[in-house]
């Protein structure tokens, strides 16, 4: 975190790129996190990496991606459409 706001730690990216084309590719959580400790790369808090650890980086990225719940979409439409509706019949002159 840099001045309140989450950055982007390039050697992290890359770590989680090669754990999800791991994954994609068919690899097991087991075999991924044999390679990461093989290739001496350690996890975040400079331990070993264990399946349970490659998971819940897997799950995590997966969270992430994942589109907006449409219940809260919809709320979010309704209330800009009756924010312009109500928008609209102010800005209609009064005719009689």
């Amino acid at each position: 975190m840099l001045g309140g706001r989450l950055v982007i730690v390039e050697q992290e990216a890359a770590v989680v790129a090669e754990i999800l084309n791991q994954r994609a590719g068919g690899e097991t959580l087991q075999n991924i996190a044999d390679y990461l400790n093989k290739k001496g790369i350690s996890g975040k808090l400079g331990g070993k990496w264990h399946p349970s650890t490659v998971s819940y980086l897997i799950n995590r990225q997966a969270a992430q991606k994942q589109p907006r719940p449409v219940r809260a979409i919809a709320q979010r439409i309704v209330m800009r459409l009756a924010h312009r509706t109500k928008l609209l019949f102010q800005e209609i002159p009064n005719l009689s």
